[in-house]
């Protein structure tokens, strides 16, 4: 019987680890040296025998039960009323000292559904699907570090859905530059995940709302231009939307992103924005309004 070592491709059928153990070639055998039988084999110990194929109260098929059941999923959560929960925790004070620290208005963290867990020290930002339907949450700590919660969509989107006019339609990246561009006055915002997530949603969003501008902010830093790059392309694709409708305007030297624009010179940011809006306007004969 031609006996080879386990490995993380084949593990113990009788341990289920990775090491030390023997598995016949055929799989009729085991020489385990974790679980005991009353075959020792060796006069040192090198293990102990286990013939899978006679003994059916041996442990393999205990573990070959574990290794065959799929691994649980996160139970459905009802994010709508997680939100909520999180929301109606988050007092006057958490929302002044929250846009204190970001330099953001508390209207704009308000329209976000902005939220707090005290447990966990942490603000919730709800994130949406096309329809404006929550789909997770990301979450903010005191040290600014970012993540979501387990089973949350990684593609939902930061926007307040009853705040879009068909006008035109900023596309950022994240919750705290959504917020930055609703506190200078722009209503139809989308903040996306991340600079490569959440495209199809943005699509689905460009198809009902049918904007008359698009305009797309990305962050200044490579991955940010690229990803946005690539965004463009697939609303080409998608042909939701004339491509002589859709522009972009990215962060002045030095700027890394939207929010730290909005801190250095609000008024030149807003002023940008605006005459990007109006040029799109002009160049395609529309009426289209930034308010």
């Amino acid at each position: 019987m031609s006996m080879q070592r386990v490995s993380r491709r084949r593990p113990c059928p009788v341990c289920l680890k990775y090491d030390w153990c023997l598995v016949a070639e055929d799989e009729s055998a085991a020489i385990c040296q974790r679980v005991k039988s009353d075959k020792l084999v060796g006069s040192k110990g090198a293990g102990f025998l286990h013939r899978l194929n006679d003994d059916r109260n041996l442990p393999v098929y205990r573990a070959e039960q574990q290794l065959s059941k799929p691994k649980p999923a996160h139970p459905p959560r009802d994010w709508p009323a997680t939100a909520e929960r999180f929301c109606d925790a988050m007092t006057s004070e958490g929302y002044q000292h929250l846009s204190d620290q970001l330099d953001v208005s508390v209207d704009a963290l308000r329209r976000l559904n902005v939220g707090w867990c005290g447990s966990q020290s942490f603000t919730s930002w709800p994130m949406r699907s096309a329809s404006g339907v929550i789909v997770g949450i990301r979450t903010r700590y005191q040290d600014n570090s970012k993540k979501s919660l387990a089973g949350s969509d990684g593609n939902g989107l930061f926007f307040a859905p009853d705040y879009f006019t068909d006008d035109y339609l900023l596309i950022c990246e994240g919750p705290t530059d959504a917020a930055a561009l609703m506190d200078l006055g722009f209503k139809s915002v989308v903040g996306r995940p991340s600079c490569r997530l959440g495209n199809f949603y943005i699509i689905a969003i460009i198809r009902r709302l049918e904007p008359k501008v698009l305009l797309l902010i990305p962050d200044s830093d490579q991955a940010g231009l690229e990803g946005f790059a690539e965004l463009a392309a697939e609303i080409a694709d998608a042909g939701c939307v004339e491509l002589s409708r859709i522009d972009a305007i990215t962060p002045p030297p030095g700027t890394n992103d939207i929010r730290q624009w909005l801190q250095k010179n609000r008024e030149h940011l807003a002023g940008c924005i605006t005459a990007k809006l109006g040029e799109i306007k002009q160049r395609n004969n529309g009426e289209t309004s930034s308010d």
